[in-house]
């Protein structure tokens, strides 16, 4: 998780998911989480790591928008990213959380 979310924080999450998700979700798989799941933590850390500096696109780009110093606008973000942490550790920790959804809708046999 932590990598996944270093390596967020550098790179954008289109260019993360297209170079790194293949090799992770096989790694995660072979670990014995669900590739589903493991593709949903991927996804999640990834853009997790947009949101916060040094790179972070879309922390740069809020304060933009909203006029604010960066700094200020860090110390607002911290909340969601605790949040962001926490749903992410939820995440790993109970899969059917994750799996129940394509379960229902048929994505996901057994």
């Amino acid at each position: 998780m932590a990598l996944i979310f270093a390596v967020g924080t550098i790179l954008e999450p289109v260019p993360c998911v297209i170079v790194l998700a293949p090799t992770l979700v096989r790694v995660c798989t072979a670990a014995g989480f669900h590739e589903v799941q493991a593709a949903l933590v991927l996804t999640v850390g990834f853009i997790m790591g947009s949101v916060t500096p040094p790179v972070g696109v879309c922390y740069f780009t809020a304060a933009a928008i909203a006029g604010e110093k960066i700094d200020r606008v860090a110390r607002a973000l911290l909340p969601f990213l605790l949040v962001e942490v926490f749903v992410m550790i939820v995440m790993l920790l109970f899969p059917p959380l994750t799996l129940t959804l394509p379960r229902l809708f048929g994505f996901i046999r057994g």
